[in-house]
């Protein structure tokens, strides 16, 4: 009987847990010639974050991180969502378009790509002027093929 309740409760957490996920399909109808369908993701309010440390200067902007999404034709895909959750508490946070150069290994189809810049968006980061300490950013994070993922960035300023 105990096994029977802990199987029935296991089961209804998981889909109070899956509960938020919406992921849909839709077509687009602009292009007279054919369709295109692109995934409509809604982000779930999720507590499941993955982690990233980072250590930074004091009195710095620094770019802790940055997403691109390169097809192997070097086309690139624009992510669906990708914003600030929670802004920093002890400096300031935001999002800026630029264009890099990929960094592919040799073995990978898209090594070639690495001589074209490509767009990307960067995640800025700049604390408090003469701030020391820890702070931390949440980003939510949804790329073009419906993934979506919630990253926290711990970061810790050092003199």
């Amino acid at each position: 009987m105990m096994r029977y309740k802990f199987k029935k409760g296991f089961y209804s957490l998981t889909c109070l847990a899956l509960a938020g996920c919406v992921q849909t399909t839709a077509t687009v109808m602009n292009t007279p010639q054919k369709q295109v369908s692109r995934r409509v993701v809604s982000v779930p309010a999720s507590n499941y974050y993955r982690f990233v440390d980072k250590i930074i200067k004091k009195d710095s902007d620094v770019i802790i991180s940055s997403w691109q999404s390169v097809n192997v034709d070097c086309s690139t895909n624009i992510y669906q969502v990708l914003k600030i959750r929670k802004a920093p508490v002890h400096g300031t946070a935001y999002l800026g378009d630029y264009s890099t150069f990929p960094q592919f290994v040799e073995l990978n189809p898209r090594f070639h790509c690495n001589t074209v810049k490509l767009p990307a968006t960067a995640l800025h980061y700049r604390p408090a002027a003469g701030y020391t300490g820890f702070d931390l950013v949440l980003v939510d994070v949804g790329d073009s093929t419906g993934t979506v993922s919630n990253i926290a960035f711990r970061i810790k300023i050092v003199d």
